[in-house]
């Protein structure tokens, strides 16, 4: 299945198409992709959580370790210790400790949610490709916010940028990261890497953009979630 996906040269002006072809989309069930959803997300806010609440248990609170008073004869309850949970500044029984535990989701969900993601974004045409040669070597913030502004015809956007990440090439991670310093102080730029991508970035953004050197890293990366 071919996608034509809208490109743009370094002033952001439309200079032609890129034809993507082998890109297969599965036609998932509603009921499937609303399960996918649920368990998708559940498991991205456990990950994302920092898991620093804490309570103290009966070994750590600050309190006499003197039996309150003896263990027959007195017509009250027998207890060891006031820093039992049951009295009053005790421990706590089975409260929230830090290091919470980390969910996983299963190839097949997390395939249906991305191909749901990505194939709206490239079926309504808000992906674009940026041909940045031309203006190599005048970048700067303030003319990427104009190219920005030029793509989006005018209109406050929200754009992800895709990059190079941990898995590609050394050459491709330092030539991304000397156009990404231009976009990085951008307020309505979120970066995001073709391998360790985040979907709250995509579910925000109104366009996906990429360079069009990583034109084979997009095509990967959308391969990986739209084949069978």
């Amino acid at each position: 299945m071919a996608v034509v996906i809208s490109l743009h040269d370094g002033t952001g002006a439309l200079v032609g198409n890129l034809s993507v072809d082998g890109l297969k989309f599965l036609e998932p069930q509603t009921a499937a992709l609303a399960v996918a959803k649920s368990i998708y997300f559940r498991v991205l806010r456990n990950n994302t959580k920092q898991n620093t609440s804490s309570t103290k248990t009966r070994g750590e609170v600050i309190c006499s370790k003197r039996k309150p008073w003896r263990q027959k004869g007195t017509g009250r309850a027998r207890c060891g210790s006031a820093a039992s949970p049951l009295w009053r500044k005790g421990g706590v029984l089975f409260g929230p400790r830090p290091g919470g535990k980390t969910l996983a989701v299963s190839r097949k969900h997390a395939r249906l949610v991305w191909n749901d993601v990505l194939g709206n974004f490239l079926h309504k045409g808000l992906v674009s490709c940026l041909d940045l040669s031309s203006v190599a070597s005048e970048l700067s913030t303030a003319k990427m916010s104009k190219l920005l502004k030029t793509i989006a015809g005018g209109e406050n956007k929200i754009f992800t940028l895709l990059i190079p990440g941990a898995s590609a090439s050394l050459e491709q991670q330092v030539n991304a990261a000397e156009v990404v310093r231009f976009f990085a102080n951008l307020p309505n730029v979120l970066i995001e890497s073709f391998d360790r991508k985040d979907l709250r970035s995509f579910l925000k953004s109104d366009k996906v953009l990429f360079l069009k050197e990583h034109q084979h890293l997009f095509e990967e990366m959308v391969a990986k979630h739209g084949t069978d």
